[in-house]
């Protein structure tokens, strides 16, 4: 059986002043466990990132 895998759409604003480089190590440690959108969502507001949301 194949498992589906999430698709997380996420417009991350590279205009900020900083995005912390553990913000990004987090997200990418969560990539190996397939997370959902509102896991990466809840780590980007914890680090104040300005994120938007994309139409599935």
């Amino acid at each position: 059986m194949q498992k589906k895998m999430n698709k997380i759409k996420l417009y991350i604003d590279t205009n900020q002043a900083n995005i912390d480089p553990q913000c990004l190590q987090e997200i990418i440690d969560l990539i190996i466990i397939n997370p959902t959108q509102a896991e990466i969502e809840e780590i980007l507001t914890d680090y104040d990132v300005i994120y938007e949301r994309l139409k599935q």
